[in-house]
């Protein structure tokens, strides 16, 4: 029996949490041109959440290309929510960018209103984490906030929203 959530929160119409299971599909690509098409193609599958990787795009160091990716992407994909993740290597995705040049454009995506969740790690550290939050009450925006115990290996999830409390 899968394990449901005790809180609901509805995003773009979708209702995140409950007993309905939700798909949600990624996009890898490393170029716009790709992403863009990917996101166009993937849409006719109709999965209820995208996630961005954006540490799979080329330019992911690059802000304004990310940003103008991502207005793109928001157009393409239109009421579908949208995840953006940007995982280092030691969380295991492929960015080398700093933590500070990672918190500027986590900071700046969630200030453009593209996107409607962000997914980060708690290895970032509590400062980290703190400004994520202070900047994620201001704009309303989704926060998957993800943890790992290095014991087992087994993953955290804590999802916060407009509604919810603080970390």
């Amino acid at each position: 029996m899968r394990q449901c959530s005790g809180e609901q929160v509805v995003i773009r119409g979708v209702v995140i949490g409950g007993e309905k299971p939700l798909i949600c599909l990624p996009l890898l690509a490393g170029k716009k041109v790709d992403l863009i098409q990917q996101a166009d193609e993937i849409k006719t599958l109709q999965p209820d959440l995208l996630e961005w990787r954006a540490d799979c795009f080329e330019q992911a160091e690059d802000q304004e290309a990310c940003l103008d990716c991502l207005r793109d992407m928001r157009k393409k994909v239109g009421q579908i929510p949208l995840i953006f993740t940007l995982r280092s290597h030691l969380e295991g995705g492929q960015s080398t960018m700093s933590l500070k040049d990672k918190l500027a454009l986590l900071s700046e995506v969630m200030v453009s209103g593209d996107v409607d969740i962000i997914d980060v790690e708690m290895c970032n550290g509590t400062d980290f984490i703190e400004s994520i939050n202070r900047i994620k009450e201001q704009t309303q925006t989704g926060l998957i906030l993800r943890g790992r115990r290095l014991k087992n290996l087994s993953w955290i999830n804590l999802f916060r929203h407009r509604k919810w409390g603080q970390i």
